[in-house]
């Protein structure tokens, strides 16, 4: 490994000079260039800028903020801490109150919803027992209508039965020896007769 140009001692020590000399902050590209810019710039910017940061920390250590700024810091962090605190209970309550009110509101409309169905239960209940009782009446009705009809009705056979007994009946109370009536045929039509002509008188002539 090659020994670098400018250690790490005096790549700080020439910017600390520098810093001195100008008065204010240097930047690593102003202390490449006092190196002559030689060796490589990186590493010069790493070091340098590293040296700067542990500097900073370092006057932060040893400078230590006042008590009042402290207290200023503190009752801000607070007042901070409090209104965030509050502003979150109230957002949580809106929020809470908001769903509560939602809730209500599904309550209320799943309470219609089943009133509602429970009407429309009933009523189907109704026309479902008013149906059925119809239907028993009509059962009932045509049970009474065929038994009527068997009980006063009499049966075909029977009725003929009677009516060939009544028509032997009337044949029996007939005399045998009473002439039968006939009915001479009727006339065919034929031509009128016509009248033969009367001769007219002749004149005798008289004998020549």
């Amino acid at each position: 490994m090659r020994t670098p140009i400018h250690s790490d001692e005096d790549i700080i020590a020439k910017g600390t000079s520098l810093t001195a000399q100008l008065g204010r902050e240097i930047s690593a590209t102003d202390l490449f260039k006092a190196l002559g810019s030689k060796g490589k710039f990186s590493r010069v910017r790493d070091l340098w800028e590293e040296h700067m940061a542990s500097r900073e920390e370092e006057q932060l250590a040893e400078f230590p903020l006042p008590d009042s700024t402290q207290a200023l810091i503190q009752t801000a962090v607070s007042a901070l801490e409090q209104s965030m605190v509050s502003m979150l209970r109230g957002e949580i309550s809106r929020l809470t109150d908001q769903n509560i009110r939602h809730l209500a509101l599904r309550e209320r409309d799943f309470a219609m919803l089943e009133s509602e169905h429970a009407n429309t239960v009933k009523k189907l209940n109704t026309q479902i027992t008013d149906l059925t009782q119809c239907l028993d009446d009509l059962s009932a009705a045509a049970e009474i209508s065929e038994t009527e009809g068997l009980d006063g009705e009499p049966d075909k056979p029977a009725a003929i039965k009677l009516a060939r007994a009544k028509g032997a009946q009337g044949a029996a109370h007939r005399s045998p020896n009473r002439p039968v009536k006939r009915t001479l045929a009727p006339r065919k039509a034929g031509r009128p007769l016509r009248s033969k002509p009367t001769p007219e008188p002749t004149q005798k002539q008289p004998p020549s």
